[in-house]
C-alpha cells in the first residue's frame, strides 16, 4: 500500500491535530497506581500541544526500518535523523541511512535544510545538492511530525486507549494504540489493511517517546519503528545552523530550462 494511497484515505487532520492537540526496547516494569488512569485521547491532546506551541524544537530520532530486497527477503535499515526547527520557517535535517546494499559503509547522508529564503535538498549518494525558493512557513512541530511519521497527522482521538504502562529509559510511561481517521469512502478492504499506531508518551512531561508504525507505507517497506534519542523543546538554535554548506565535492544540480514553446530538453519547433 503506497504511503500516497494511504495517506489520501486519512482526513486532512494537520489542522485539526495541530491545532487542538497540534534502543528499540525499553525496560517493561508495572506501576502501581491507586489514582484513576487518565484519557488516552486527553495524553495524546497534550503531547500535541506540548509540540504545537513550542517556538523551537531540536529532536534526535532513530528509526529501524524493515524493508524487502531485490530478493524479496525483509532486511532492515537504520535512519538517524537530526532534526532542528524554528519560527518563521526555518527547518534543518540531517539523515544518516545504513544498512545492507548502501553505497557507503558509514550510511548515506541526506538533508533538507531552509534558512527561510532558500530550500535546499542534498544527496549524500550521489554528492550533489539543487536549491530552490523556500515554500511557505511551517511551524516546527509539523517539520517535526513530518519528518518522524507524517501518519501522526491523521490519528483519530477517539479511538485511542492505553494498552499499558511502563518504565522506558528509566521514565514512567503510557503506551497508547491509535487508530488513523478514514474517509467515509474508503473501502473495507482498504480499512482491513490500515493499522493503529502505538505511541510511547512520557507521563507528566507528555513528551513522545517512540512511534511504532506497522502499515505498510510503499511496496517495500514493512513498517517503522522510531525512538526518540533526545528532544530539546524551546531551545536557542543558532541561525547558521540553516544555513547549508556544500560539503568538499558537492555539485549543484540546475534543473534544465524549458526552451519558448518547448518541453524542457526538447528544442520547440521552428515557426514556418
Amino acid at each position: 500500500m503506497n504511503l500516497s494511497v494511504l495517506r489520501s484515505c486519512v482526513e486532512p487532520r494537520m489542522p485539526k491535530c495541530l491545532g487542538v492537540a497540534c534502543g528499540l526496547v525499553g525496560i517493561a516494569l508495572p506501576i502501581v497506581s491507586l489514582a484513576a488512569p487518565p484519557k488516552p485521547s486527553a495524553v495524546l491532546q497534550k503531547m500535541f500541544d506540548l509540540y504545537k506551541n513550542a517556538h523551537s524544537l531540536s529532536i534526535t530520532a532513530r528509526t529501524y526500518q524493515k524493508s524487502l530486497s531485490a530478493q524479496r527477503k525483509v532486511v532492515t535499515f537504520t535512519v538517524v535523523r537530526e532534526i532542528k526547527a524554528t519560527l518563521p520557517n526555518r527547518f534543518y535535517e540531517h539523515s544518516t541511512i545504513s544498512g545492507p546494499a548502501m553505497p557507503q559503509k558509514n550510511g548515506v547522508v541526506r538533508i533538507i535544510c531552509s534558512d527561510g529564503k532558500l530550500t535546499t535538498l542534498y544527496d549524500g549518494g550521489q554528492n550533489v545538492y539543487m536549491q530552490e525558493p523556500a515554500g511557505p512557513n511551517v511551524p516546527p512541530a509539523y517539520v517535526f511530525i513530518r519528518s518522524i511519521d507524517p501518519l501522526l497527522l491523521g490519528i483519530d482521538l477517539k479511538t485511542a486507549r492505553i494498552t499499558k504502562t511502563l518504565q522506558y529509559h528509566g521514565q514512567n510511561a503510557y503506551v497508547i494504540q491509535v487508530g488513523l481517521a478514514l474517509r467515509p469512502d474508503v473501502s473495507a478492504e482498504m480499512r482491513a489493511k490500515v493499522k493503529p499506531l502505538e505511541l510511547t508518551v512520557s507521563q507528566g512531561s507528555y513528551r513522545l517517546m517512540r512511534i511504532v508504525d506497522p502499515n505498510q507505507v510503499n511496496a517495500a517497506v514493512l513498517g517503522l519503528d522510531t525512538e526518540i534519542l533526545d528532544q530539546q523543546i524551546g531551545a536557542n538554535i543558532p541561525e547558521s545552523v540553516f544555513h547549508f554548506v556544500p560539503p568538499k565535492g558537492a555539485r549543484l544540480f540546475k534543473p534544465p530550462a524549458p526552451q519558448a514553446g518547448g518541453v524542457p530538453g526538447i528544442p520547440s519547433k521552428p515557426h514556418p
